[in-house]
C-alpha cells in the first residue's frame, strides 16, 4: 500500500493489513507511530456504537481490561474513536487461533492439551482475582504465538457487550457468549461466575482431545439448549486412548452445576500438573456425574445461524455481574527442567515428557 494512501487513526496508528475478522470487529495489524512499536488494533463494527451508554461501557471495560497484567493475556494499550465507531488499541501476537490450529491439526495429545489449558487458566485466574470473568472463553480467544506463547485476548470486548446486552433487556434477563462454549448458566440467563469460565475451559479441552465440540446443533439455540439439558459422549467413548484421569478433569470442568465443578481455574491447572506429573488427579477422588438441568429453560429464537458466532439469547432471569475480586492465590513450589525453547515466563508450566518440546511443536504449525 502506497504510504500517502494509509490510513492513520487519532495521528498515531498506522493502519496495515486486515488480520482478522469476528461477530462485532475487524482486527487489523497497525504501528504505533508514538511509540513505534507493532500493534492490533480492533475496530468494532458501527451497529455497536449507536448507544451511548453501551460506549461509556466499552469505555469502562477497555480500561478495567487494560488493568489485566499478565503474561497469558493479550495486553489493551489505548482505545478511541475512529470515523462512526470505536477501537481498542492492543499487544499484537505474531502467531494463530487455537481455533486456526484445531483446524489443521484435529487432535492433540494429552501432554500438548495440558500444556495449552495451562497457561490458559493462569490468564482466568489472574483475571478472576481482579474480579472480571471473560464469560467468551473459546479457541477463537486464545493465541498461540510463534515461539509457543499462550495469550487469552477480548476480556474487555466480551464484558462490555455483555453488560450493554443485560441493561437494555432488564425486563428479559439477556446472556451473551458462543453457543458452542456456552456454560449451563449463560444458557439460561443466570447469574455467573468464574465457574462459567472453568465450563468453557473444559469444552476446549474437550475439543482438543476429541477432535469435535461436545454439542452440536442447526442453530445457537439449539446448542445452548444441549448445554442445559444433556449430557456430552464421554472423552474414552470418542477415543479410548485419551488417560482416565484426563478424562476426569475435563468432566469436572464440564459439570452441569457449578458446585461441582473446580472452584478456580488455578485449581484446573493443579490438576493437569498432578496429571502431567503422573499423581492422582482430584477429578478422580471426587468424581461427579454431569447432570441435565430439570429446570424449564426459555431459549428465544434468534436470527444468528452461525453457532461460533457471538450470539445474545434472552431469557426471563437475573443479569450476569462481575464478580468481586479475591486474594491471590497461593502457588505451590514445584521444581523442573524447562525445555530450552519454551516462554520463560511461568516457573510453574507443567513438566514435558521426554523428547517433546511445546514450542517447537506450536511453532511448525503457526508458521
Amino acid at each position: 500500500m502506497n504510504e500517502t494512501k494509509r490510513a492513520i487513526v487519532n495521528d498515531r496508528y498506522e493502519i496495515g493489513r486486515r488480520v482478522g475478522r469476528g461477530g462485532m470487529a475487524e482486527i487489523f495489524q497497525a504501528r504505533d507511530i508514538l511509540l513505534d512499536r507493532t500493534v492490533a488494533i480492533k475496530v468494532l463494527f458501527a451497529e455497536f456504537a449507536v448507544d451511548p451508554a453501551f460506549v461509556e461501557r466499552f469505555r469502562r471495560e477497555a480500561q478495567s481490561a487494560a488493568g489485566l497484567n499478565h503474561p497469558n493475556i493479550v495486553g489493551v494499550y489505548d482505545w478511541g474513536r475512529v470515523n462512526n465507531t470505536y477501537y481498542i488499541a492492543m499487544e499484537f501476537v505474531d502467531g494463530r487461533t487455537l481455533a486456526d490450529i484445531i483446524r489443521q491439526s484435529n487432535t492433540f495429545t494429552p501432554v500438548q492439551v495440558c500444556d495449552v489449558i495451562s497457561e490458559v487458566a493462569l490468564a482466568l485466574d489472574s483475571a478472576h482475582q481482579n474480579g472480571v470473568i471473560h464469560r467468551d472463553v473459546k479457541p477463537g480467544n486464545i493465541l498461540i504465538s510463534t515461539t509457543g506463547q499462550v495469550k487469552v485476548a477480548d476480556f474487555g470486548i466480551a464484558r462490555a457487550l455483555g453488560a450493554g446486552i443485560e441493561q437494555n433487556l432488564t425486563q428479559t434477563g439477556a446472556v451473551m457468549g458462543t453457543a458452542t462454549y456456552f456454560s449451563p448458566e449463560q444458557a439460561q440467563g443466570a447469574p455467573t461466575d468464574q465457574r462459567s469460565d472453568i465450563y468453557s475451559l473444559g469444552i476446549v479441552m474437550y475439543e482438543m482431545l476429541a477432535g469435535t465440540v461436545p454439542f452440536t446443533g442447526e442453530n445457537a439455540v439449539a446448542i445452548a439448549y444441549k448445554q442445559v439439558h444433556e449430557n456430552p459422549m464421554p472423552l474414552d467413548q470418542r477415543n479410548k486412548s485419551i488417560p482416565a484421569g484426563l478424562t476426569a478433569i475435563v468432566a469436572k470442568c464440564m459439570a452441569k452445576s457449578p458446585d461441582d465443578r473446580y472452584a478456580t481455574a488455578g485449581e484446573v491447572r493443579d490438576d493437569l500438573r498432578r496429571f502431567v506429573d503422573g499423581l492422582p488427579v482430584v477429578a478422580m477422588t471426587n468424581r461427579v456425574v454431569a447432570t441435565p438441568s430439570d429446570s424449564v429453560t426459555q431459549v428465544l429464537p434468534i436470527t444468528q445461524n452461525d453457532p461460533n458466532a457471538t450470539t445474545v439469547i434472552a431469557k426471563q432471569d437475573q443479569p450476569t455481574s462481575q464478580i468481586a475480586a479475591t486474594a491471590p492465590r497461593k502457588q505451590a513450589t514445584m521444581t523442573r527442567t524447562r525445555a530450552a525453547n519454551y516462554p520463560p515466563y511461568d516457573d510453574f508450566a507443567p513438566r514435558r515428557t521426554a523428547g517433546f518440546v511445546f514450542g517447537s511443536f506450536f511453532a511448525a504449525i503457526v508458521l
